[in-house]
């Protein structure tokens, strides 16, 4: 059994914009989002990780994420 998430969930638009994205350093994890609601969009600017433009959350949100490929 995975040790946090089995598999990354799909964001219900997954569209070039509204995605999850997900990094592991073997040790720590983060998983970003970008919210779709302008209500909630102030938060990705104060939630301790290291891009504005995306929410961040995990234990380690200051991982570096490479956009998808």
């Amino acid at each position: 059994m995975a040790k946090y998430l089995a598999v990354l969930p799909v964001d219900p638009v997954n569209d070039d914009k509204y995605y999850y994205r997900f990094a592991s350093d073997g040790e720590t994890f983060e998983i970003n989002c970008k919210f779709e609601s302008a209500e909630y969009a102030s938060r990705m600017d104060s939630d301790g990780g290291n891009d504005p433009d995306w929410y961040e959350i995990g234990t380690n949100p200051g991982l570096v994420l490479l956009p998808p490929s």
